[in-house]
């Protein structure tokens, strides 16, 4: 990298050690200079580092207990679970485990049964002792929660492929269910292969759950957790169902064989293309039994792929003796929250790091229809909108992150012909984008976290409309101007009594607060609306004494910040022109002193949600490109703001042109 490129300030120094931040805030901005320049620097030079060779960025996400228990089962499906890895997954499981003897699902949570039993059986199969005093608390807890009789529908499955209970327990999951098309993307073809088959890998009494058994198996309760396709939806169906279970006894299947045939296709199609990156750990796990059990060898190069593509998600710690599978991979969220960081920071378009990294986006295959939810596909169009931005200044400082509207009046260079031509490149693709993500806002006016289809609708949330507002604005045209009007009276709507935004999928208030907030700010509301103000007063108020956002603003019993809470809310405060405030100075200094000297953020939480399944977990890269873009933002408004009052910049974001 060229230090030349990197961050410029007019006073210059090295970057003072972490302990020398003042705990009170300063009555300005420019005692933050040095040590935010220096963060910016380090920071920058750690995300480059963690460039691949193909120009992406990919970081590993950990999540709960039942990651590691289902890497367990796996292996004791195929056999192979007296390796070493069963046992770090299972020291992995230990040191999850709550005082109370349970396994929760997300942080600061009570715990969770099924999740329990999961990591209880697993750490049965794994060999471990049930009189150990750890077992014994897992035991009593799990029984306090109603024993493994309370277990959701992917647990029962897993007791019953490990020769604990009946399938006749688990839901019923036919192949014929995917031959409508309101099933074909639910992901139930795996289950309804294993359910058809019914594969049994008997473990043993001895490291089997009976003692967690409240009543027979065959009493069981329906699933607590159950799908809701899954069950009876309409008085109708529940009157076919008992002529359903009399067909299913007598055989009388005749669509059986076309609808386990309907199955494997589309296991093969997941396999055998980039689709197979874009499973869960979860439904990688599935989708690997399931092949198996159809009759595959492990030899065979469909298994290998599943069993590789297993081994790719799951991070060994050898020297700590642990393992921490991944909940899922997104290369497209993090090269784009990547590239985007960089960019504002003041990285150009040009340089290598940048540069390799857009033409990655460009290669992937799937692109513009490759995003597999708002945030993604917002994610690269906020992309395409920075390089467009520093494209258009050619020959003038200007801070990255002004919108195209106001380049227009502040440009002074004429584009030569390549940069003409590269600006329509980028236009060009940033409008299809857009268009797509217009396509997918719903008739309320928000946008769905994930997205929709004509059989697969999902409920619009304040986070995916910020995020798509925020994407939006820097293309004005009729249909987006309408869309952002829309866009806006739903996060009115949505807003709540005391101010704050929820996630769509429980917690993360932060999250949805702080993208409402930018994505308002964006459409032009101004900062003393009732609906930002009212966002900000929130903010402020869930400030913890450290200086940082953390669980305690979703309810929750911790007071631990959080650096990604944190960076999420100090975008917030900028975006809102709140960066000259007591809270905003105090956030950039909680980022400061938290950083290490690497030039990473080092997260403990389980900060992060999935868009999808709900499930938490953490991504310290992620951690890193949050914090760099909320330092970099402010970096740059407390520049302007000084500039503005001073009539001098004491320091500036600068993107230099050479590509060395």
């Amino acid at each position: 990298m060229n230090s030349t490129e990197l961050v410029r300030f007019a006073s210059k120094g090295a970057r003072p050690s972490q302990r020398s931040i003042k705990p009170s805030s300063p009555e300005n901005s420019t005692e933050l200079a040095a040590p935010v320049r220096s963060a910016i620097l380090c920071a920058r030079q750690f995300l480059a580092s963690e460039q691949r060779y193909d120009g992406m960025w990919l970081g590993h996400q950990p999540g709960d207990a039942s990651l590691a228990s289902q890497l367990i089962f796996w292996l004791a499906y195929t056999e192979r679970d007296d390796t070493e890895l069963a046992q770090f997954a299972a020291a992995a499981i230990l040191e999850q485990q709550r005082p109370d003897g349970g396994w929760p699902l997300t942080p600061d949570d009570t715990p969770d049964v099924s999740t329990s039993v999961q990591a209880y059986f697993a750490l049965k199969i794994a060999g471990i002792e049930p009189s150990d005093e750890r077992m014994q608390r897992a035991r009593h807890a799990i029984r306090r929660l109603g024993g493994a009789d309370a277990v959701d529908t992917t647990t029962r499955f897993f007791l019953a492929l490990l020769g604990q209970v009946d399938y006749d327990c688990c839901p019923t999951i036919r192949p014929e269910m995917l031959l409508s098309h309101v099933h074909q993307r639910s992901g139930l073809a795996p289950l309804s292969i294993v359910w058809s088959h019914r594969p049994v890998r008997d473990v043993g009494l001895e490291r089997g759950v009976r003692e967690l058994f409240i009543n027979k198996a065959s009493d069981w309760p329906a699933p607590a957790q159950a799908g809701r396709r899954l069950q009876p939806s309409t008085f109708l169906k529940s009157l076919f169902a008992p002529l359903k279970r009399l067909c299913e006894r007598r055989g009388w299947t005749p669509s059986r064989r076309f609808a386990l045939d309907r199955a494997e296709s589309q296991l093969r199609q997941h396999v055998h293309d980039s689709r197979i990156e874009r499973l869960d750990f979860h439904e990688l796990v599935w989708h690997a039994i399931a092949r198996r059990t159809i009759g595959f060898a492990m030899e065979s190069s469909e298994m290998r792929s599943c069993d590789s593509r297993i081994n790719d998600m799951v991070r060994v710690d050898e020297e700590a003796g642990l393992v921490s599978p991944a909940l899922r991979s997104a290369p497209i969220a993090d090269t784009t929250l990547a590239i985007q960081a960089l960019l504002v920071s003041g990285m150009s378009v040009g340089h290598p790091t940048v540069r390799s990294g857009i033409k990655w986006m460009r290669r992937w295959r799937q692109l513009p229809t490759g995003a597999t939810n708002t945030a993604e596909l917002s994610g690269i169009i906020l992309v395409f909108n920075e390089s467009l931005c520093q494209e258009r200044s050619v020959g003038v400082a200007l801070p990255p992150g002004i919108q195209i509207s106001r380049l227009r009046k502040m440009c002074v260079a004429v584009p030569d012909r390549h940069t003409n031509a590269r600006l329509a490149r980028l236009r060009r693709g940033a409008a299809s984008l857009v268009e797509l993500l217009l396509r997918q806002q719903d008739p309320d006016g928000g946008w769905g976290a994930r997205f929709k289809s004509p059989t697969d609708l999902c409920a619009s949330a304040p986070e995916a409309t910020g995020a798509a507002l925020e994407a939006i604005q820097c293309h004005e045209t009729d249909a987006t101007r309408a869309a952002t009007v829309r866009a806006v009276e739903y996060l009115r709507v949505t807003q709540r009594a005391d101010g704050h935004w929820e996630n769509s999928v429980g917690g993360q208030s932060v999250y949805a607060t702080s993208l409402s907030i930018r994505g308002l700010a964006a459409a032009g509301i101004p900062g003393n609306d009732d609906a930002i103000a009212a966002g900000l007063n929130w903010l402020k108020v869930h400030q913890l004494p450290s200086g940082g956002w953390g669980r305690a603003a979703d309810g929750g019993q911790s007071v631990r910040a959080t650096v990604t809470e944190t960076a999420w809310a100090l975008l917030a405060l900028v975006a809102a022109g709140h960066d000259d405030a007591a809270a905003a100075r105090r956030a950039v200094e909680f980022l400061l002193e938290a950083q290490d000297d690497d030039g990473r953020w080092r997260e403990v939480e389980l900060t992060l949600r999935d868009a999808v399944t709900g499930r938490c977990f953490r991504n310290e890269f992620q951690t890193a490109a949050w914090a760099l873009l909320a330092l970099s933002r402010w970096a740059v408004a407390a520049a302007s703001t000084q500039s503005a009052t001073t009539h001098r910049s004491s320091f500036r974001l600068v993107g230099a042109t050479s590509d060395n």
